[in-house]
């Protein structure tokens, strides 16, 4: 949480966290994920805003028996990159010189 926001993966921590330590909150988050969810970031998060009512939360417990997959969505185009994978791989940099054939630095 360095910018001060919690990130997905904070706010899922603390989620999964609390839900192995109460009971009450468990019950509630299978019950009404997204109830629970906003009531937990109100008092834990709260300039973390709320659920939006478009997003569908399913919460499901694994059990030794049983392991569950979450697959990403599918991309729209085999090989096209949607904004967050871009902007994870987009670097960006100046190249300052040259390699000869046996890859030694130079000034071109």
């Amino acid at each position: 949480m360095a910018s001060g926001q919690p990130t997905l993966k904070d706010l899922n921590n603390h989620i999964v966290t609390k839900a192995s330590k109460d009971d009450a909150f468990r019950q509630k988050l299978i019950a009404d994920p997204a109830a629970a969810i906003n009531a937990e970031l109100a008092a834990s998060f709260p300039t973390a805003g709320k659920v939006p009512a478009k997003i569908k939360i399913n919460v499901v417990e694994q059990s030794a028996s049983n392991v569950y997959i979450v697959l990403p969505p599918k991309s729209k185009k085999a090989g096209e990159l949607n904004d967050a994978e871009l902007e994870a791989v987009a670097g960006g940099g100046v190249i300052t010189g040259c390699l000869d054939d046996y890859g030694t630095e130079n000034d071109c």
